[in-house]
């Protein structure tokens, strides 16, 4: 009997029930947990978890969501949302499930899943939580974007108003291709012959595209400036300007951006050029959602020409 007695002492396991010994393992768990310790601590779940009794569905949601909380450490978001899943298959209701399954499913870019987690989580806590709120808020934005995007891609670059283009054009004080034709403008060949009123013709491509503006006939202008630029023309980087410009007015930027960077780097052209090409590139850049790319930009244009007020302008909004 003592011997009995003494085997008990030593081995709990003996006398304790599977559910005891699942807890007890989830209980070393939780300390090595908060010591940081994830593998070891995720060994511990593991054991409870094949400890536990099947019908104990209540405890093994929480082992499987103990898991899960480990692998969210280790940054492990696939595993994350298996455990998430298992314990929410056992307890529909488990809110700590739910809102760390919408975690990972939002840092895996599923929005649309991660949204309907967060939503059943928000309800459940009857929109009390800040932090479910806020994540609600930022996938919601997300998949906005997403839905967005798509919609975007999909779509026919389409000529904005006149009024919308003048409004565009009127944010730029210091804007050389806006600027209308002037009277008694000359042909590159007749720039010596005083007097003489210009003859826009078919091979200047650029001035073309200027005299449409003059007559808002906007439609054409991206073709003149290729022509230009195809010609190799006197006003190349001017008409890789004005197309650049065109291109981001229909919603184009990935066909603006090789015009505004060939503009940007060419040294030897119009410093007031380059400076606008730098500015429309980085509003570019914020519509895009690259701070850090669009405030070097305008950083450039501000030590490039650092009279022209557009720079301040449009760093500023």
């Amino acid at each position: 009997m003592f011997f009995i007695k003494l085997t008990n002492l030593f081995c709990p396991y003996f006398i304790q029930s599977p559910l005891d010994r699942a807890q007890a393992a989830k209980n070393k768990g939780n300390k090595y947990f908060k010591a940081g310790k994830y593998d070891k601590a995720i060994q511990c779940y593991t054991e409870a978890i094949d400890l536990c009794p099947k019908e104990q569905k209540s405890d093994l949601s929480t082992f499987y969501q103990n898991r899960a909380a480990a692998y969210e450490q280790q940054l492990k978001w696939k595993n994350v949302i298996q455990d998430c899943s298992q314990a929410v298959e056992m307890n529909p209701r488990y809110i700590k499930a739910l809102f760390r399954r919408a975690k990972a499913l939002e840092k895996l870019d599923n929005n649309k899943e991660s949204l309907e987690d967060v939503t059943a989580v928000c309800i459940l806590e009857a929109f009390q939580n800040q932090q479910s709120m806020l994540l609600a808020d930022k996938v919601l934005k997300q998949l906005g974007r997403e839905k967005a995007r798509e919609k975007y891609k999909n779509r026919e670059p389409m000529m904005p108003s006149p009024q919308f283009i003048k409004s565009y054009f009127s944010s730029f004080t210091d804007d050389i291709i806006s600027q209308p034709l002037q009277k008694g403008e000359k042909k590159d060949e007749d720039k010596d012959k005083e007097g003489e009123a210009a003859e826009i013709t078919e091979s200047s491509g650029f001035l073309k595209a200027k005299q449409y503006m003059d007559e808002e006939n906007y439609d054409k202008i991206i073709s003149e400036c290729t022509k230009e630029i195809e010609s190799g023309g006197r006003y190349t980087a001017e008409a890789l300007l004005l197309r650049a410009t065109f291109y981001l007015l229909i919603g184009n930027a990935t066909a603006a951006q090789p015009d505004l960077d060939q503009v940007i780097n060419m040294q030897e052209s119009n410093v007031k050029l380059r400076a606008n090409a730098l500015i429309k590139r980085g509003s570019m850049y914020m519509q895009q959602q690259q701070p850090q790319f669009s405030t070097q930009d305008f950083n450039m244009a501000a030590e490039l020409d650092t009279s022209n007020p557009d720079v301040y302008h449009h760093r500023g909004q």
